[in-house]
């Protein structure tokens, strides 16, 4: 990546910190590596219930309802509307709130599971 087109997608971040205000928490570590790498690309792979999976690209704005109607897309609903994100950790499932962003849910819970890993003593 040139650095002319890098200044352009940090700009562009900006952007979107100026319009949808600040995150709850600090960048994941594959958006620092990302960002390291010089990457504007990110994805993450979705698991579904018939044991199949794809990869979905997402970015540091990405809301949760941005990522349910991304899903939508690619298999082609006619919409996403009533569609929610559920992640299963273990025996459990944890609904997503649409309007946080995508990555700080996934900090939050690897954070959670951390915390959880080390009251249990592993």
């Amino acid at each position: 990546m040139t650095p002319v087109i890098f200044v352009f997608f940090l700009l562009d971040s900006c952007a979107c910190v100026r319009r949808n205000g600040c995150r709850k928490y600090a960048p994941h570590q594959v958006e620092v590596e990302a960002i390291q790498n010089k990457m504007t690309q990110i994805f993450h792979k979705v698991y579904f219930p018939d044991d199949s999976h794809m990869p979905f690209e997402v970015d540091s704005s990405t809301r949760a309802k941005d990522f349910c109607s991304s899903i939508g897309s690619k298999l082609e609903l006619r919409s996403s509307e009533g569609f929610s994100l559920f992640v299963k950790i273990a025996d459990k499932g944890l609904h997503v709130v649409i309007f946080v962003v995508f990555l700080c849910i996934v900090a939050s819970i690897v954070s959670l599971v951390h915390s959880v890993m080390s009251r249990c003593g592993q």
